[in-house]
C-alpha cells in the first residue's frame, strides 16, 4: 500500500498547497486527540471496545515499552537497580547519616527537606571505605564487570558479597 492516501493536511510553511497525510501521521493526530483519548477510555472501563481498539491499546502499549526501555537511565537509577537487598540497606542507611549530618550543618528543622538536595557527592564523601568498596562493586555490575573482592573490616580477608553475605548466613543461623 502506498504511504500516501486519502487524507489531506494543510501545510505549516504558509503554503496554500494541500498534500497527503500519511496514515502514520494520520493515526498520530487521532491517537493523540483528548477528546478520542476520553472516549477509547471510557469504552475500555465499560466493556465496549471494540476489538480493533483493543489490539490498538495492547501495540501502542507495547511499542512505549519498547521505547521507555531504549531511554538511558540516570546513573543512580542504574546503579540502585543492580543492588541487592544489604547494599540497598546499606546505602539507605549512608544517605540516612549524610541527610542528619547535613541537616545539623545546616541547622535545617526537617531532615526531610534536606533530603531533596544530598547528592551523590555528598553521599560519597560521607562514605566509610568498607561503604565506598560496596558502592564501586555496585558501579562494575552496571557496567557489566564482576564484583572485586572487598576487605573485611577487622580482618585481612577480601571476600565478594556473596561470600560474605552466605557467611553471615552461616554465622548468624536461626
Amino acid at each position: 500500500m502506498d504511504e500516501q492516501n486519502e487524507f489531506m493536511i494543510i501545510p505549516k510553511d504558509g503554503t496554500d498547497e494541500p498534500r497527503s497525510k500519511t496514515l502514520e501521521e494520520f493515526a498520530r493526530d487521532v491517537l493523540a486527540d483528548p477528546e478520542y483519548q476520553r472516549s477509547v477510555e471510557a469504552r475500555a472501563k465499560s466493556g465496549k471496545l471494540t476489538p480493533a481498539e483493543g489490539r490498538m491499546l495492547l501495540e501502542v502499549g507495547r511499542r512505549q515499552q519498547e521505547v521507555d526501555a531504549l531511554k538511558p537511565r540516570p546513573p543512580m537509577a542504574a546503579a540502585v537497580a543492580q543492588m541487592n537487598e544489604q547494599e540497598l540497606q546499606m546505602f539507605a542507611n549512608l544517605a540516612r547519616r549524610m541527610i542528619a549530618a547535613e541537616s545539623e550543618r545546616d541547622q535545617v528543622e526537617h531532615p526531610h527537606e534536606r533530603a531533596k538536595i544530598v547528592s551523590t557527592k555528598r553521599l560519597l564523601d560521607g562514605a566509610t571505605e568498607f561503604e565506598l568498596q560496596i558502592i564501586l562493586n555496585v558501579c562494575r555490575r552496571v557496567e557489566g564487570q564482576p564484583d572485586n573482592p572487598i576487605l573485611v573490616p577487622g580482618t585481612n580477608a577480601y571476600l565478594t558479597m556473596a561470600e560474605m553475605l552466605a557467611t553471615l548466613k552461616e554465622v548468624y543461623k536461626p
